[in-house]
């Protein structure tokens, strides 16, 4: 049976340029918005020699593939570190002595992190006590409460990208279309379990709002066929990671843009600006 199906992602480089699924979609940022937000970041600060490193996840992986492609046409330098790490790593120390040896050969202006949360503190808060004071950007996985695991000093100063600024939808401007959504959501999340909401919890929800936008278009969730034809034509449905839309030729990524910037100060994350 065919059944129409949303899934968080997000997609790889070669899903969103191949034969596209027509009973299934897939919700969050790929690749391309996320490397063009970190490109807009990297011009608006004006850094020219930006060093990145990512984890082994393809969404990181494939994000500073794009920004380093597209660097020089964009006016910048930007290396892709070749080392990697898995997502069991737990000494840190053989990667920040590959950073240093990149930070020594290239004098950057400024580092991205495209890493897990867990990972991020201890690579940041390394660089630090190695006397490194060059700006750090890191990637969406860390909006997430998890970098604060070692502390909020470990990660103080820290630039933070966020897939739709679920971490403190309060700050954002009022102009922000999802943002009246965002806010509703992380109160009563708040007052539910006593703790903000994470991107886990805003990917599970936007699922579950996707598919009922999609069966409310149809008129039920008794004609399968005509819920798969509202689901991949939804268009602008405002959701926590922003808003989605899909076509019957793009339909394995609902979010194009909606991205944030933050600072980490005294354990908040603090706007710096939204971004695309």
């Amino acid at each position: 049976t065919q059944t129409p199906m949303v899934g968080d992602g997000p997609a790889t480089l070669d899903q969103l340029a191949g034969v596209q699924y027509q009973w299934s979609v897939m919700t969050a940022a790929g690749p391309p918005p996320q490397a063009d937000a970190v490109d807009k970041v990297i011009k608006a600060s004006g850094w020219k020699n930006v060093l990145g490193l990512a984890d082994v996840l393809s969404i990181d992986q494939e994000t500073l593939a794009v920004v380093e492609q597209n660097a020089p046409a964009n006016g910048y330098t930007f290396t892709k570190m070749a080392d990697t790490f898995g997502l069991d790593q737990q000494d840190f120390q053989p990667i920040l002595n590959k950073i240093m040896e990149q930070i020594n050969n290239l004098n950057p202006d400024a580092i991205v992190l495209y890493v897990n949360p867990l990972a991020f503190p201890p690579l940041y808060s390394g660089l630090r006590g190695l006397s490194v004071t060059i700006p750090v950007l890191a990637g969406t996985a860390c909006a997430h409460p998890a970098i604060f695991a070692m502390g909020p000093q470990a990660v103080e100063g820290a630039f933070v990208m966020d897939s739709g600024g679920i971490v403190n939808p309060q700050a954002l401007p009022d102009s922000w279309a999802v943002k009246s959504v965002q806010v509703d959501f992380s109160q009563a999340y708040m007052a539910k379990y006593n703790e903000p909401p994470d991107f886990f919890a805003a990917a599970g929800a936007d699922m579950v709002t996707v598919i009922v936008a999609a069966m409310n278009e149809a008129g039920g969730a008794d004609d399968k066929a005509k819920v798969q034809q509202a689901l991949i034509n939804l268009t602008d449905l405002p959701t926590l990671e922003g808003l989605v839309t899909f076509t019957p030729d793009a339909t394995s990524m609902g979010i194009h843009g909606q991205m944030v910037e933050w600072q980490v100060k005294n354990g908040q994350f603090e706007l710096v600006g939204t971004i695309n």
